[in-house]
């Protein structure tokens, strides 16, 4: 996992608000969220806000050459949305940016993600009471990075 960018750096020192940014290659559309409340207009795109009701587990920082298995998950997608995410991801990508927001609204991302992600598969539950689902996207980490890495260093 790669430092941080000294603009974001910055942002965190004069006590801009951090968040996340999630972005999927999605078989029914690019996918982009952020972790918090509202939607962001950032890089010409809409990102929605999950607030608490997205999750990112796995992601870990070693210098061990390992792939590590992260999984995204977003809570309370309401009946009509489940039909559309139900396509296979396998081979799609999955990326979390770092970024901050200050209080007047200036926008603040890393250069680079902190995890970029091959995806594997999806899980999708479905509360019986409510009818809302629970979506886990998994997908690899470690090697697809560093050959990425290398490819772009040699380019």
């Amino acid at each position: 996992m790669p430092e941080i960018s000294p603009a974001l750096a910055r942002a965190y020192d004069r006590g801009d608000a951090p968040f996340l940014l999630f972005y999927c290659d999605h078989p029914n559309g690019a996918s982009r969220a952020w972790s918090r409340t509202g939607n962001l207009n950032y890089g010409g795109y809409i990102w929605r806000g999950l607030g608490i009701l997205g999750r990112v587990s796995g992601v870990t920082r070693s210098t061990n050459l390992a792939i590590n298995e992260v999984t995204f998950e977003l809570r309370g997608v309401p009946p009509t949305t489940q039909t559309q995410l139900a396509d296979l991801v396998r081979n799609r990508i999955a990326q979390l940016t770092l970024g901050a927001i200050s209080k007047r609204g200036k926008v603040t991302v890393d250069d680079d993600p902190i995890v970029d992600a091959l995806l594997d598969y999806q899980r999708l539950s479905v509360d019986p009471k409510s009818g809302s689902a629970t979506i886990q996207l998994i997908g690899q980490q470690g090697f697809y990075v560093l050959d990425r890495a290398q490819d772009l260093a040699c380019s």
